[in-house]
């Protein structure tokens, strides 16, 4: 079975990649019906990009419509095409580390990699094999950073989201940051769960005694829906479905009803032979960052769970 995404109807980009040179990257947009008469200040905010890096652009005029210089109170028509030179913002440092990534999906505005588990998606500020960095490496020829935008745990694997350009990067961020995702992970859990499946709506804080979550009455909302996969004799393989996002969620809250994920060192039964923490990343939903409908995608054939 291979893995595949979905969109909801077909997908109309109005967005192009146009490379200048190694040192620069155009985002070529064509401007739709629907964003005619706007401010182009005003669109580019549409796209969650940060006041500050739109003043930057605007300040160093990066931004242009039929190859001339636009202004950010400028209003833009349908079919007009607006040229936007990001060379110009800020980056930050990153180490580029020769290590293998496996990507299955790639467009013009994003990556889907499969991340394994035992690596950070950043560096800890010691440690420079990240998936960040990998990705650097194998696209060091990219004129442009292809950032993650969200994170999974060191011993979590899965799907891991990457944006290859600044607006592509604040869109998908956005919609993390939100909790705008539909997220769904596979968990080997310690003991057999009784419930073929069940909701767990409980609310989870920082334990300020630790690095630990802990379910409480002042936390954040989170739900946590769960189907059983499969029974085993001492373990249940779950699909878990998670609403609000919160860090270490599914490990919090199997915990919570007496079924931690195996493996899990912080919240678990401390067992032998469990060895690294079975929870991955299998699913996600989300508004595509410039074709704007709902995109799919799922690891039909999670690797280690």
């Amino acid at each position: 079975m291979k893995n595949g995404h979905t969109c909801d109807r077909t997908c109309m980009t109005f967005f192009d990649i146009m490379y200048v040179s190694s040192e620069v990257i155009m985002v070529k947009i064509v401007v739709l019906e629907k964003d005619s008469d706007k401010e182009i200040k005003t669109f580019l905010e549409t796209f969650y990009l940060s006041k500050a890096k739109i003043h930057q652009l605007f300040q160093n005029k990066c931004v242009y419509r039929n190859q001339k210089n636009l202004y950010q109170l400028d209003k833009i028509k349908k079919g007009d095409v607006i040229d936007i030179d990001f060379s110009c913002l800020d980056q930050q440092p990153i180490i580029p580390f020769m290590g293998p990534i496996e990507i299955l999906y790639e467009d013009q505005d994003m990556m889907i990699l499969n991340k394994p588990k035992s690596l950070l998606v950043h560096t800890d500020g010691n440690t420079i094999d990240t998936l960040t960095n990998r990705v650097a490496y194998h696209k060091k020829d990219y004129p442009y950073q292809i950032l993650p935008v969200h994170r999974l745990d060191y011993e979590t694997s899965g799907l891991l989201i990457f944006a290859k350009h600044p607006l592509a990067h604040a869109f998908l961020s956005h919609q993390f940051e939100e909790r705008q995702v539909e997220k769904k992970y596979i968990a080997l859990v310690e003991g057999v769960v009784s419930k073929d499946k069940d909701v767990i709506d409980l609310p989870i804080a920082r334990d300020r005694h630790s690095e630990k979550q802990r379910v409480s009455k002042d936390g954040k909302r989170a739900t946590s829906i769960y189907r059983v996969i499969k029974r085993f004799n001492s373990e249940t393989l779950c699909e878990v479905m998670i609403i609000g996002g919160r860090k270490h969620q599914i490990r919090v809250h199997m915990a919570s009803i007496g079924h931690p994920v195996v493996g899990d060192k912080l919240y678990g039964h401390l067992r032998k032979n469990h060895g690294m923490m079975r929870l991955e990343f299998t699913a996600c939903k989300f508004i595509h960052p410039t074709q704007r409908v709902l995109f799919e995608y799922q690891l039909k054939t999670p690797n280690q769970v």
